[in-house]
């Protein structure tokens, strides 16, 4: 009865640990597509791919659209964070070594 209980209590502990690894500030310089950002910290881009956002894709060829809506997705997000100092509250990495995370605007 007191091994079940040791269990159950380290089973809750841990689920209640916060999942977030780490947290940093920088600039955003470049909006890749509607989930994609490049930011700038201390003179190092970091690719930042957004946690729980799946946007359309936009195409790697010039004269290709892309998915539909993937360019009025691109523009949204350039119009919320390109040139912004934002927090990014970082997951990990994603199978292209790209952060996953959450970003928003820095508050001074």
């Amino acid at each position: 009865m007191r091994r079940t209980i040791k269990v159950i209590t380290f089973l809750i502990a841990f689920l209640l640990i916060p999942t977030r690894s780490s947290a940093a500030q920088c600039k955003v310089t470049r909006v890749s597509d509607g989930d994609t950002v490049l930011c700038k910290m201390d003179n190092v881009s970091i690719k930042v791919r957004l946690v729980g956002i799946d946007a359309p894709e936009t195409s790697t060829r010039k004269r290709e659209a892309g998915q539909p809506y993937s360019q009025q997705a691109k523009k949204y997000l350039a119009s919320l964070a390109l040139n912004k100092v934002v927090d990014i509250k970082e997951y990990g990495l994603d199978q292209y070594n790209c952060v996953l995370g959450e970003i928003e605007n820095h508050r001074r």
